[in-house]
């Protein structure tokens, strides 16, 4: 292991963070998906998009309260994704990549980094 695998200052304190988006791998346990959550929740990440490329679906998770998650907004890939405030815009899923399926073709003149996320202002 190397050093930094062994020190935690590389991580961000509790509450720094605003938004996390977490990704399901492919061999990911329903558990293991339902612990990721709790954990933003206990580090108190205020909004949490987990995006399941298995199943072509997103579920944003906001609301803290006494470490937990109250809300819960469930959907599909090709809907949009509502950020509430202080973000005000919309998340765009259309090119989300499906597992399986293939990688979406990057457009040209678009950032292949951020190729399947848009961002829209409401």
């Amino acid at each position: 292991m190397t050093e930094w695998e062994h020190a935690d200052d590389w991580l961000v304190a509790q509450g720094d963070t605003a938004f996390a988006v977490e990704v399901v791998s492919p061999s990911e346990k329903s558990q293991g998906i339902r612990d990721k959550v709790d954990w933003y929740a206990v580090a108190r990440v205020p909004l949490l998009l987990v995006i399941d490329p298995r199943k072509a679906t997103r579920a944003l998770h906001s609301r803290l309260d006494d470490g937990a998650y109250q809300d819960l907004l469930p959907g599909k890939f090709r809907e949009l994704v509502p950020l509430p405030e202080p973000f005000g815009a919309d998340v765009g899923t259309g090119d989300f990549p499906v597992y399986g399926r293939g990688r979406a073709p990057v457009k040209e003149g678009r950032d292949p980094l951020s190729a399947g996320c848009h961002v829209v202002g409401r």
